[in-house]
């Protein structure tokens, strides 16, 4: 893995993140007296349904990274990631269907497969899905629209403010980013690496917000699973995210021509069978 790494994304955790947990009960739900209702709803839809007032989006708090945890390093900015995993294809959620100013649930997981109101089959690449950490009622997973709490992008996240999100990787991969949103939290996220063997890799703690906040992570041992938990029983999920699988196999340009040949040859021996 390319060793250019990430420890300037600094500075004044202590502060920020003792003021949001402040916001939290024991339990890690909101403080009650922050919601009118005096009781919070058990997922982001309920809420919505309910009229209570959103949170009033918070710019985004700093914090410190962690140095490099065994085959890992963090990335807080896109242009320090892309100099080391240049040009990868990103996948965004603005094939959904979902309207501006809405939002939907729907059973996970979500990937390429996935065919219902909201995305279509082809609509997310392959090699990755979209998890909430329990099941539920085919309500796992919401979609987002345009602005329905000051997000710029249609966004997916877990419904349930107890669940977490679960991203998984077949085949694993090398390299992760994504901007990674959080709704009625503490704006900051736990996020967890594992490989295929169900091993933690290692663990970060990051910003969130409702437009999302961009974070990354390469690794030297290939990724197959990261878990996104709202510090504040929030519902977290992304907007974007782009990975590196493995390299493609360069085929020798004089591998090439022997295959042209063999095709050529065979399109000549059935032209011959069939005339």
């Amino acid at each position: 893995m390319k060793k250019k790494l990430i420890i300037l994304c600094a500075a004044i955790v202590g502060f920020s993140l003792s003021q949001a947990m402040s916001q939290t009960d024991h339990s890690g739900q909101r403080d009650p007296a922050a919601i009118q209702s005096g009781v919070k709803p058990a997922s982001l839809t309920e809420f919505a349904a309910s009229g209570l007032p959103f949170s009033e989006t918070q710019p985004p708090k700093i914090q410190p990274k962690p140095a490099a945890q065994k085959s890992l390093g963090f990335y807080c900015n896109f242009t320090s990631f892309d100099n080391d995993y240049p040009g990868l294809l990103v996948q965004d959620f603005s094939a959904s269907t979902v309207p501006d100013h809405s939002i939907h649930d729907m059973p996970h997981p979500l990937d390429a497969a996935t065919n219902n109101d909201w995305f279509n089959p082809g609509d997310i690449m392959p090699g990755v899905q979209f998890w909430a950490s329990n099941d539920h009622a085919g309500d796992e997973i919401v979609v987002l629209g345009i602005n329905f709490q000051g997000n710029s992008r249609k966004t997916i996240a877990s419904n349930y403010f107890t669940d977490c999100f679960i991203i998984m990787f077949d085949p694993p991969v090398s390299a992760v980013w994504m901007d990674i949103v959080e709704y009625e939290g503490s704006g900051f996220c736990n996020i967890e690496i594992y490989d295929a063997g169900n091993n933690l890799l290692g663990s970060d703690v990051t910003s969130a917000s409702n437009d999302g906040i961009f974070w990354g992570v390469g690794s030297d041992v290939p990724i197959a699973r990261i878990e996104i938990c709202s510090t504040g029983n929030g519902a977290e999920g992304i907007s974007r995210i782009a990975f590196q699988g493995e390299e493609p196999v360069a085929v020798p340009l004089a591998k090439w021509g022997m295959l042209l040949g063999l095709m050529l040859i065979g399109g000549f021996v059935v032209a011959r069978r069939l005339f």
